[in-house]
């Protein structure tokens, strides 16, 4: 019984961290500079008084000037959001399993200790670099973090406590209940 709740409590986390993670990847809110104008790590700022080639062209070479730090940070971001829902179905799937349930729950943990290790990395690896200078358009010297950032780092704290929530319902299954 203590670890159904437990699996419970982990599923609804993992739920919570797929949600932070995706919003914080997909906003537009990473960088801010002095004047408070805002971008993200993914969206590309289309004009509509261009064509759409030009925009496109406009988005390619955007991308080709991001730091690989920048890359690397979207990256790993991904991979997380995979291993959650990853995760999310395991969890779910864990409840059918009833001869080998101890065993399949082990997994929860290990889908948690790889998915804080993927956002820690990612959420260090921004914070370090995060400094950007523009040289063209209307956002010059993007200096500050965001709040994407804020919402990555709250992914990464509720990860953690999946992680720990997992570990304990991993544990009562084998020992208590």
């Amino acid at each position: 019984m203590c670890s159904y709740i437990g699996q419970i409590i982990f599923i609804g986390l993992m739920i919570l961290c797929f949600g932070l993670t995706a919003g914080s990847l997909f906003s537009p809110g990473w960088y801010r500079n002095d004047q408070n104008q805002q971008t993200g790590i993914l969206n590309c700022q289309y004009d509509n008084q261009y064509s759409q080639q030009y925009n496109n062209n406009k988005c390619n070479e955007w991308w080709k000037q991001q730091p690989s730090s920048t890359k690397a940070v979207i990256i790993l971001m991904i991979i997380a959001i995979l291993v959650e829902l990853f995760a999310i179905g395991w969890g779910l799937a864990s409840f059918c399993a009833c001869c080998c349930r101890t065993k399949f729950l082990h997994g929860l943990p290990i889908c948690g200790i790889i998915i804080t290790i993927l956002l820690v990395i990612s959420m260090i690896l921004f914070g370090v670099n995060h400094k950007i200078n523009k040289t063209e358009g209307s956002l010059e010297d993007l200096d500050s973090v965001s709040y994407s950032f804020w919402i990555g780092i709250g992914a990464t704290i509720v990860a953690i406590i999946a992680t720990i929530v997992g570990a304990i319902s991993a544990w009562f299954s084998s020992v208590l209940c």
